[in-house]
């Protein structure tokens, strides 16, 4: 979906271009991936066969790594397609750039996290539960086993008046 917002740069911008696209080297490889690929479509692409066989040369660069054509459904699943434009194939390419740096996204491999070091020193404190309503500043109540209590701590910095006692 086009930004309509969005001004189309001149060749005047080129230079400055440039310069941004060194200060962001990953953005440079995509755009490279990018037009590299679309220069070998026809569109529309119908199907993930379609563009494995469009990209057939072995594969895309993305910077100094190479991704497989194997690896394309994986990336591009069928619900992309058809690919009707090369605006169209920039905006799924987004997409699914988007998914692979979700951290549970349906394309990211299974995440390995680093192994646990804390260690447990003790056992937490024993304290009853009317004495940690008692510290928070709440008071025993006949309708329930606290209420706040007058000047206790309230929801968003609001105080809630106890009921008179009679």
């Amino acid at each position: 979906m086009p930004n309509d917002d969005f001004e189309d740069f001149t060749p005047d911008d080129l230079r400055y271009l440039n310069l941004a696209l060194r200060a962001f080297p990953g953005v440079a490889d995509g755009l490279r991936a990018v037009v590299d690929v679309a220069a070998r479509l026809r569109f529309p692409v119908e199907g993930a066969d379609a563009l494995r066989a469009a990209i057939d040369s072995g594969g895309v660069r993305l910077g100094s790594q190479e991704i497989p054509v194997a690896q394309l459904p994986q990336l591009m699943p069928e619900f992309y397609f058809p690919i009707e434009s090369e605006e169209d194939f920039v905006a799924k390419v987004a997409d699914a750039c988007a998914r692979q740096r979700e951290p549970y996204g349906p394309n990211m491999p299974a995440v390995t996290l680093m192994e646990a070091t804390a260690e447990r020193r003790g056992d937490p404190p024993r304290i009853s539960e009317a004495e940690i309503l008692r510290l928070a500043g709440f008071r025993p109540d006949e309708d329930g086993p606290a209420s706040p209590g007058a000047g206790s701590p309230g929801v968003g910095g609001l105080t809630k008046r106890g009921r008179e006692r009679r």
